[in-house]
């Protein structure tokens, strides 16, 4: 039976909080985006936040599957591939929540460019 290291099982807790501050940060940006007034600005915003719940939900998932980890004896493979997988799925809806926010970047700069 392989083992997971202490250190891996550690490293797995710091990815999950630097993930929930991150998904914390795209709520943020989300809100501030609604709070422009402008329609598109409002569902961009609207997307980023929901993300950003995504995001956070993912971590925490993360966070508790590693926690279990250190209640054992012995560290499990399946639940450190479960705390892996969740912040696999926090990555891609970071990777997301990216997406949309550069593209209201660029609208933005394609119309302060075109005046």
């Amino acid at each position: 039976m392989h083992k997971i290291s202490d250190y891996n099982v550690q490293a797995a807790q710091r990815h999950a909080l630097s993930v929930q501050k991150h998904g914390e940060a795209v709520e943020r940006h989300g809100k501030s985006l609604q709070a422009r007034g402008e329609p598109r600005s409002q569902e961009c915003g609207q997307l980023l936040e929901d993300y950003g719940h995504t995001i956070q939900h993912y971590a925490q998932e993360s966070l508790l599957y590693s926690q279990l980890l250190e209640s054992q004896d012995n560290y499990s493979t399946e639940l450190f591939g479960q705390a892996v997988q969740a912040h696999m799925k926090a990555t891609e809806a970071h990777i997301a929540a990216n997406s949309i926010y550069l593209s209201i970047v660029k609208e933005k700069l394609n119309a302060f460019q075109e005046k």
